[in-house]
Protein backbone atom coordinates (compact mmCIF):
# COMPACT_ATOMS: atom_id res chain seq x y z
CA UNK A 1 0.00 0.00 0.00
CA UNK A 2 1.34 3.73 -0.38
CA UNK A 3 0.31 6.77 1.38
CA UNK A 4 0.40 9.58 -0.96
CA UNK A 5 0.56 13.67 -0.28
CA UNK A 6 0.58 16.35 -2.36
CA UNK A 7 1.35 18.42 0.83
CA UNK A 8 4.26 17.13 1.88
CA UNK A 9 7.79 15.24 0.30
CA UNK A 10 9.20 12.61 1.79
CA UNK A 11 12.31 13.14 3.77
CA UNK A 12 11.88 16.82 2.87
CA UNK A 13 11.43 19.52 5.46
CA UNK A 14 7.93 20.58 6.19
CA UNK A 15 6.30 23.38 4.84
CA UNK A 16 5.71 26.39 8.04
CA UNK A 17 1.81 26.15 6.84
CA UNK A 18 1.52 23.09 8.15
CA UNK A 19 3.31 23.66 12.06
CA UNK A 20 1.89 24.72 14.95
CA UNK A 21 4.54 27.39 15.71
CA UNK A 22 7.02 29.36 13.69
CA UNK A 23 9.29 32.17 14.37
CA UNK A 24 8.54 35.88 14.30
CA UNK A 25 11.51 37.28 15.57
CA UNK A 26 15.42 36.50 16.07
CA UNK A 27 14.30 34.76 19.75
CA UNK A 28 10.50 34.13 19.89
CA UNK A 29 7.98 32.46 18.44
CA UNK A 30 4.28 32.54 17.05
CA UNK A 31 1.37 30.50 16.07
CA UNK A 32 1.53 29.29 12.43
CA UNK A 33 -1.18 28.81 10.09
CA UNK A 34 -1.44 24.87 11.36
CA UNK A 35 -3.07 23.54 8.14
CA UNK A 36 -3.38 19.96 7.78
CA UNK A 37 -1.30 18.28 5.58
CA UNK A 38 -3.45 16.58 2.33
CA UNK A 39 -2.94 12.62 3.34
CA UNK A 40 -4.33 9.78 0.26
CA UNK A 41 -3.69 6.56 -0.28
CA UNK A 42 -3.75 3.49 -3.21
CA UNK A 43 -2.95 0.32 -3.25
CA UNK A 44 -4.52 -0.78 -0.08
CA UNK A 45 -5.01 -4.70 0.48
CA UNK A 46 -8.18 -6.24 -0.87
CA UNK A 47 -9.61 -7.09 2.38
CA UNK A 48 -9.28 -3.44 3.84
CA UNK A 49 -12.16 -2.34 5.50
CA UNK A 50 -10.72 0.73 7.46
CA UNK A 51 -7.41 2.84 8.04
CA UNK A 52 -6.21 4.46 10.92
CA UNK A 53 -3.71 7.62 10.40
CA UNK A 54 -0.93 8.15 13.24
CA UNK A 55 1.44 11.46 13.19
CA UNK A 56 3.95 11.59 15.76
CA UNK A 57 7.38 13.22 16.76
CA UNK A 58 9.41 10.52 18.76
CA UNK A 59 11.86 13.14 19.69
CA UNK A 60 10.01 15.11 22.09
CA UNK A 61 12.17 15.98 25.36
CA UNK A 62 11.16 13.86 28.51
CA UNK A 63 11.43 17.19 30.44
CA UNK A 64 9.85 19.85 29.05
CA UNK A 65 10.80 22.74 31.76
CA UNK A 66 13.57 23.29 29.92
CA UNK A 67 11.66 23.98 26.81
CA UNK A 68 12.09 27.59 24.74
CA UNK A 69 14.32 28.71 28.01
CA UNK A 70 16.82 31.62 26.86
CA UNK A 71 19.88 30.94 27.41
CA UNK A 72 19.45 26.87 27.79
CA UNK A 73 20.09 24.32 24.89
CA UNK A 74 18.45 20.78 24.91
CA UNK A 75 21.37 18.48 24.12
CA UNK A 76 20.90 15.86 21.49
CA UNK A 77 21.35 12.97 23.82
CA UNK A 78 18.23 14.19 26.03
CA UNK A 79 15.59 11.93 26.96
CA UNK A 80 13.01 11.23 24.60
CA UNK A 81 9.61 10.22 24.20
CA UNK A 82 6.80 10.01 21.92
CA UNK A 83 4.22 12.98 20.82
CA UNK A 84 1.33 12.47 18.60
CA UNK A 85 0.19 15.27 16.87
CA UNK A 86 -2.76 13.67 15.07
CA UNK A 87 -4.96 10.61 15.16
CA UNK A 88 -7.64 9.58 12.56
CA UNK A 89 -9.78 6.56 13.32
CA UNK A 90 -12.27 4.56 11.37
CA UNK A 91 -11.17 6.08 8.40
CA UNK A 92 -13.71 4.68 5.18
CA UNK A 93 -11.24 3.80 2.53
CA UNK A 94 -13.20 5.05 -0.44
CA UNK A 95 -12.96 8.76 0.79
CA UNK A 96 -9.44 8.71 -1.04
CA UNK A 97 -8.22 10.90 0.91
CA UNK A 98 -8.46 13.95 3.63
CA UNK A 99 -7.66 16.84 1.92
CA UNK A 100 -5.63 20.01 3.31
CA UNK A 101 -7.21 22.20 5.26
CA UNK A 102 -9.79 19.85 5.71
CA UNK A 103 -9.71 19.48 9.52
CA UNK A 104 -7.90 22.00 10.42
CA UNK A 105 -6.79 26.06 8.97
CA UNK A 106 -5.55 27.67 12.35
CA UNK A 107 -4.95 27.16 15.82
CA UNK A 108 -7.56 27.18 17.73
CA UNK A 109 -6.87 28.16 21.35
CA UNK A 110 -8.36 25.60 23.92
CA UNK A 111 -8.51 22.57 21.39
CA UNK A 112 -10.84 21.87 18.45
CA UNK A 113 -14.18 20.14 19.55
CA UNK A 114 -15.28 18.74 16.29
CA UNK A 115 -14.31 15.12 16.25
CA UNK A 116 -16.68 13.40 14.05
CA UNK A 117 -16.61 13.88 9.97
CA UNK A 118 -17.88 12.25 7.11
CA UNK A 119 -15.83 9.11 6.83
CA UNK A 120 -13.48 9.27 9.65
CA UNK A 121 -13.58 10.31 13.32
CA UNK A 122 -10.67 12.07 15.27
CA UNK A 123 -9.02 11.83 18.72
CA UNK A 124 -6.77 13.85 21.00
CA UNK A 125 -3.39 15.25 20.84
CA UNK A 126 -1.04 15.35 23.12
CA UNK A 127 -1.15 19.15 22.86
CA UNK A 128 -4.60 18.01 25.12
CA UNK A 129 -1.93 17.27 28.50
CA UNK A 130 1.28 19.25 27.71
CA UNK A 131 -0.66 22.48 27.60
CA UNK A 132 -3.13 21.07 30.54
CA UNK A 133 -1.40 23.72 33.35
CA UNK A 134 -1.60 26.58 30.98
CA UNK A 135 -4.61 28.61 31.87
CA UNK A 136 -5.04 30.34 28.26
CA UNK A 137 -4.03 27.32 26.20
CA UNK A 138 -5.75 24.22 27.98
CA UNK A 139 -8.19 22.67 26.60
CA UNK A 140 -9.38 19.15 24.55
CA UNK A 141 -7.19 19.44 21.33
CA UNK A 142 -9.29 17.08 19.03
CA UNK A 143 -7.72 16.16 15.50
CA UNK A 144 -4.41 18.07 13.80
CA UNK A 145 -2.00 19.90 15.36
CA UNK A 146 1.20 20.49 13.33
CA UNK A 147 4.63 20.60 14.91
CA UNK A 148 5.67 22.85 17.43
CA UNK A 149 9.49 21.57 18.40
CA UNK A 150 11.78 23.42 21.13
CA UNK A 151 13.23 26.18 19.53
CA UNK A 152 16.42 25.63 22.05
CA UNK A 153 16.76 22.09 21.00
CA UNK A 154 19.60 20.66 19.03
CA UNK A 155 17.86 17.65 17.87
CA UNK A 156 15.67 17.65 14.43
CA UNK A 157 12.76 16.81 14.93
CA UNK A 158 10.76 14.12 12.16
CA UNK A 159 6.79 13.62 11.72
CA UNK A 160 5.92 10.30 10.52
CA UNK A 161 2.52 10.19 9.17
CA UNK A 162 1.37 6.19 9.67
CA UNK A 163 -1.13 4.77 7.47
CA UNK A 164 -2.61 1.51 8.90
CA UNK A 165 -4.92 -0.80 6.39
CA UNK A 166 -7.46 -2.53 8.61
CA UNK A 167 -9.81 -5.39 8.75
CA UNK A 168 -12.27 -4.63 10.50
CA UNK A 169 -15.06 -1.48 9.70
CA UNK A 170 -14.41 0.45 12.83
CA UNK A 171 -12.39 0.03 16.13
CA UNK A 172 -15.13 0.71 18.55
CA UNK A 173 -13.37 3.42 20.20
CA UNK A 174 -14.44 5.41 23.55
CA UNK A 175 -16.16 8.83 22.42
CA UNK A 176 -13.23 10.10 23.63
CA UNK A 177 -9.89 8.60 22.54
CA UNK A 178 -6.16 9.25 22.19
CA UNK A 179 -3.56 6.99 19.90
CA UNK A 180 -2.92 5.34 23.08
CA UNK A 181 -6.45 3.49 22.76
CA UNK A 182 -5.72 3.78 18.81
CA UNK A 183 -2.00 2.00 19.29
CA UNK A 184 -2.58 -1.57 21.20
CA UNK A 185 -5.41 -2.01 18.40
CA UNK A 186 -3.28 -2.17 15.60
CA UNK A 187 -1.14 -5.52 15.80
CA UNK A 188 -4.55 -7.26 16.09
CA UNK A 189 -6.51 -6.23 13.01
CA UNK A 190 -3.45 -4.52 10.77
CA UNK A 191 -3.24 -5.65 7.02
CA UNK A 192 -0.14 -3.44 6.34
CA UNK A 193 0.96 0.09 6.71
CA UNK A 194 3.01 2.89 4.85
CA UNK A 195 4.30 6.17 5.88
CA UNK A 196 6.00 9.47 5.01
CA UNK A 197 8.55 11.16 7.42
CA UNK A 198 9.33 14.99 7.29
CA UNK A 199 11.40 17.36 9.45
CA UNK A 200 10.55 20.79 10.55
CA UNK A 201 13.28 23.34 12.53
CA UNK A 202 11.87 26.84 12.59
CA UNK A 203 15.36 28.05 11.01
CA UNK A 204 15.61 27.65 7.56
Amino acid sequence: MKILSGSLSDGKRMPSKFAFAKKDSPEGLCFSDNVNPEIAWKDIPSATRSLVLICRDRHVPVDLTKVNLPGVVIPKNALRRDFYHWVVADINPDIGRIPEGSVSKCVTVGGKRSQHHDGFIEGLNDYTEVLKGDQTMSGHYFGYDGPSPPSNDEKLHWYEFNLYALSVPSLNLPETFSAYDVIPLLQKHCLGSASIMTNYAYAP
